[in-house]
């Protein structure tokens, strides 16, 4: 069977490492006192949307606008930390009706206290509500979603001035044009994200109101940026994101910390080498680890532990689906440490663990295999597309894909990546 599957394509690409910096700030939001973003079409999706944030409240003044995208009397969408219902609510307007979604808590319950909130709509199926990562809510909306006026946070813009406030802190404000899902929102509530599939726009307030993924940047209606000590402000990001399975590589832990020097493990492993540079910057030599894992990185001062925004991928690492149906494209991606040659492989399950010294990790796959790959490999990813054939006969097969690295000019220098199970059903 495995003599069926065709190799279409093979496209190789760079890949961009993840970096990002500043102090850790939330948006103070008050009295006739927001943060107003232009309109813009790409935050006024006619499909599937959702905002998401953290919020601090002291105070509102009904409803108390956390998010307000709609012009006086006009259409749009929101979300309210107060509501009719002194609840947290989101709703969508259009020409023709009103619908809202509630929270089923007053919002007393989160009174000065760092909550996260999120909406999401799917026009003409439902709105969903979300409260620090659970699904609270989720209610029939409008077949047709209607735009109109400025995107503001913490009130409402109207022709007699600013009101309808709300009272607090904002912090890493979101907005997606698809429905997150609750895992979705639950996993990335604590993490700074900066990309992200269906992102539009990001705000961490950071020292700035500058969107930090799309163009929407915030002009302040008397807002400010102060220092903050919500969830997200207690992680730290990587000035790089992934390098080799061997280690050995400098990498900066930026973010806002306590005094003293920590220790920093990647997945449990000691780094070999931690250096305050300065209150916002640990510098660390990362420690060995195995090809294609994804190492959480947590620094400890003391009794306070701190996680990093994304975990450390050590490379050479393969991603691809679990599971495909016969007739259907796989996607699959290699992500190379440095420039060198790749070969790869399939074969059915179950898998072995064969060891080869000097190469790094093991060989999992059971001859015989199949080669799909073996050419030099000039970039640091590598991207195939592999097509099943459309036979019920290759329904309730498991195949294995593992990738084998060769560094350049380097004799049986390079290591086996991870290898990944694919179940072919119906």
């Amino acid at each position: 069977m495995l003599r069926w599957i065709a190799l279409l394509l093979a496209v190789a690409s760079g890949a961009t490492p993840l970096a990002a910096q500043g102090f850790a700030g939330a948006l103070r939001v008050r009295d006739e006192r927001v943060l107003l973003i232009p309109s813009s079409p790409s935050l006024e999706p006619s499909g599937p949307f959702t905002i998401e944030c953290w919020i601090k409240g002291d105070n509102s003044y009904a409803p108390g606008r956390i998010v307000r995208k709609m012009a006086p009397n006009g259409a749009g969408y929101a979300l309210d930390f107060g509501g009719p219902l002194q609840r947290i609510q989101g709703s969508v307007v259009n020409s023709a009706s009103w619908a809202p979604i509630s929270d089923v808590r007053d919002n007393g319950a989160y009174w000065r206290i760092w909550t996260h909130v999120a909406f999401s709509v799917t026009p003409g199926v439902s709105m969903d509500l979300f409260v620090n990562g659970a699904h609270v809510r989720s209610v029939p909306t409008l077949q047709l979603v209607e735009h109109s006026g400025d995107f503001v946070v913490g009130g409402s813009v109207l022709p007699s001035g600013i009101s309808e406030e709300f009272v607090g802190y904002v912090d890493e404000l979101r907005f997606w044009r698809v429905a997150r899902s609750e895992a979705e929102i639950a996993r990335d509530r604590f993490r700074r994200l900066s990309s992200g599939p269906g992102l539009v726009s990001v705000w961490h307030f950071d020292g700035d109101l500058l969107d930090a993924y799309g163009t929407n940047h915030g002009i302040a209606l008397g807002a400010e940026v102060d220092p903050s000590d919500s969830p997200v402000a207690l992680g730290f990001d990587l000035s790089s994101t992934s390098g080799a399975w061997s280690g050995g590589e400098v990498l900066e832990l930026r973010g806002y910390f306590p005094t003293g020097t920590p220790s920093v493990e990647f997945d449990g492993m000691a780094a070999s080498s931690v250096r305050m540079l300065d209150p916002q910057t640990i510098e660390v030599v990362v420690p060995p680890g195995s090809a294609g894992r994804s190492a959480p990185v947590r620094a400890t001062f003391g009794r306070e532990t701190r996680t990093a925004s994304t975990p450390y991928d050590y490379l050479p690492r393969l991603s691809m689906p679990n599971t495909a149906r016969p007739g259907s494209q796989l996607e699959l991606r290699v992500e190379l440490p440095a420039p060198g040659s790749l070969l790869l492989f399939t074969a059915l399950a179950p898998a072995i663990n064969v060891s080869f010294p000097p190469l790094g990790g093991a060989l999992r796959l059971q001859p015989p295999v199949v080669e799909l790959l073996a050419e030099p490999a000039p970039f640091t990813a590598v991207e195939l597309a592999l097509e099943l054939p459309d036979d019920p006969a290759l329904i309730g097969l498991a195949l294995l894909f593992q990738g084998l690295y060769l560094r350049s000019g380097a004799a049986l220098s390079g290591t086996f990546t991870n290898h990944r199970r694919l179940d072919i059903g119906s």
